[in-house]
């Protein structure tokens, strides 16, 4: 565990030292008090990266022994913190409250899967570098294996940055945009992606573990048409009733409808990727059961080229839409 928490303190602290250089590449017209207050909020984010990383190891080790309820249920403390921040001190602290509602949730997170890790007989302790000699062939292996997808993570990630980047050089509102079109379609992916790949991975290592290959066969297909038939109709709703959703849940107060016509399609854009990023699941921990994570990096390496493709697309059309189709292509390439 304290390599990944190493790893992780590392990667936080190097994201903290560029982030002065790169975000004003990336929203080069804000004003200088706005970049700076950017920066400020991504400082204060920070402690989350390390959080949920051990959040997320203590979730796997309780999902080895099949407890998948309560694990699924804990993220919940982050939106309940931010709920209950926003009504008791957003006049206070204004911006900042999220900020410390996002700290405070994503570490009742991490406290909650740690209290149930160590009633299931798995202390949370951490092991010092110099032990790393006594590490188990097992324990050898995983850290060999969470490179590529640690590296795959990182630049599949950064289509994200390029995204808001190009939408940055639109006319003002433009991220908005696009961060309200994807909130949906986010909580979509992980509620439907996060429970079938949460599902089928111990299930995928113990085929593994017997050499059982017609049986991953059998789960492969069984999941991918499992996941695809709940897929398609929920993206094919969210398309066609795009307009409808955003203007129940949003247009309200200073989001008028004007803001509905431009969220909307970009919304639907945004929808037409969730069968592929599901289904691509699936064959995701297909292959970290069989230890082909170089495959995942590879896999990875496409979707910052994938958003980098289409910029003539986003210039021509003036709108936050190109982003939402270079994510689409993103993902039906991952299948």
């Amino acid at each position: 565990m304290v390599w990944m928490c190493l790893l992780l303190t590392v990667g936080s602290l190097i994201m903290a030292g560029m982030a002065r250089t790169f975000f004003p590449l990336v929203v080069a017209h804000f004003p200088e008090p706005k970049i700076m207050l950017t920066e400020h909020l991504f400082y204060g984010l920070l402690p989350i990266v390390l959080i949920a990383g051990i959040a997320s190891n203590c979730t796997a080790v309780l999902n080895t022994f099949e407890r998948f309820a309560l694990p699924a249920l804990a993220p919940i403390a982050t939106p309940l913190a931010i709920i209950l921040g926003a009504w008791l001190l957003a006049a206070r602290l204004g911006i900042w409250v999220l900020v410390y509602a996002n700290v405070a949730g994503a570490a009742v997170h991490a406290g909650l899967m740690i209290w149930m890790m160590q009633t299931h007989g798995y202390r949370f302790e951490l092991c010092w570098p110099g032990r790393w000699r006594d590490a188990s062939e097992a324990a050898r292996e995983v850290a060999g294996q969470y490179g590529p997808i640690l590296l795959s993570g990182l630049v599949a990630s950064s289509g994200l940055l390029v995204d808001q980047g190009m939408a940055a050089t639109l006319p003002s509102g433009s991220v908005s945009t696009l961060v309200y079109a994807n909130r949906f379609v986010s909580v979509v992916l992980n509620l439907l992606a996060g429970a079938i790949a949460t599902a089928v991975t111990p299930y995928f290592s113990q085929m593994v573990a017997r050499r059982d290959w017609a049986g991953c066969r059998h789960t492969v297909n069984t999941y991918v048409r499992i996941t695809a038939m709940v897929s398609l109709p929920v993206a094919a709703a969210m398309i066609l009733g795009s307009h409808l959703l955003v203007r129940l849940t949003y247009q309200h107060g200073a989001f008028g409808v004007q803001d509905t016509a431009a969220v909307a399609p970009v919304q639907a854009m945004y929808a037409i990727q969730l069968p592929f990023f599901i289904v691509s699941r699936v064959f995701y921990r297909y292959l970290v059961s069989i230890r082909r994570t170089t495959l995942i990096l590879y896999c990875g390496i496409l979707n910052p080229y994938s958003h980098r493709s289409n910029p003539a697309l986003m210039s021509a059309h003036r709108w936050p839409m190109g982003s939402s189709v270079n994510r689409v292509s993103t993902r039906i390439r991952w299948c």
